[in-house]
């Protein structure tokens, strides 16, 4: 495991940032199925089913660089004090 995957699943993965994170993507997700239904009815065709997963993934990508770069910070802020 890489060390950069290491920190990631042993220090940061369960922070409640991260938590946080992970439902802001998924009511980000949840909110754009749910109009794409009431739009298109139920039944979504494949194209539009992957529109939607690229979308999320794209708030994926987002919300984690944002909180990826927060706590890149915090750790170069906590070892300049001590």
């Amino acid at each position: 495991m890489s060390k950069i995957k290491e920190i990631y699943s042993e220090a940061y993965a369960r922070t409640p940032a991260a938590l946080a994170n992970d439902n802001i993507v998924g009511e980000a997700v949840r909110e754009q199925v749910k109009l794409a239904q009431q739009q298109k009815g139920s039944i979504l065709s494949e194209e539009e089913w992957s529109d939607l997963v690229c979308l999320g993934t794209s708030y994926g990508q987002e919300q984690g660089f944002k909180s990826g770069f927060k706590y890149a910070l915090s750790l170069i802020f906590e070892s300049l004090s001590d």
